[in-house]
């Protein structure tokens, strides 16, 4: 795989790479503090019958990495941010990747098994829109958790269709 859905994605500058790169390195940390979790919920949503993944706000495509390596999972992921794909394409991650807002999902219903988002409620603006749409639109189920650490709180949200 390791493609994307027929968009040209933008390269970034000699800048934008180094400062990908290092918050590529962060995030890659991030995922290892939540495996755990991480599996515990993929089993909880049902991910070993339906394998098709989506990852909303896949950033540098770090999650998907490690998706790639712990599961047979059809993966796919969506970022607003075109430079963040690109890192992500020449990663040689193998998923499939789209340029779209998180606010509108851009698939039919029932797409994917489970949908998951990883540290992406504490950047974005209006979270509650973006749950909002997971939920109503697509899947039956949510499942997050928030953790607390070093007085900053993070999320993990599986979604299981319906």
């Amino acid at each position: 795989m390791g493609s994307d859905l027929g968009l040209a994605f933008v390269t970034p500058n000699d800048d934008q790479a180094k400062a990908l790169a290092r918050w590529h390195q962060r995030y890659l940390q991030q995922t290892q503090w939540t495996a755990d979790i991480r599996g515990y919920l993929l089993k909880k949503a049902g991910s070993e019958v339906n394998h098709n993944v989506l990852e909303v706000g896949s950033g540098t495509g770090a999650l998907l990495t490690c998706l790639a390596q712990e599961g047979d999972y059809q993966l796919t992921g969506i970022d607003i941010d075109p430079h963040s794909l690109r890192f992500s394409q020449d990663q040689h991650i193998p998923a499939l990747l789209a340029q779209a807002d998180g606010y509108r999902l851009p698939f039919a219903e029932h797409t994917f098994g489970v949908t998951l988002c990883h540290y992406l409620l504490l950047w974005i603006e209006h979270p509650r829109q973006i749950l909002q749409e997971m939920r109503s639109d697509y899947w039956r189920n949510l499942e997050a958790v928030e953790e607390s650490g070093a007085g900053i709180v993070t999320e993990y949200l599986v979604v299981r269709c319906g």
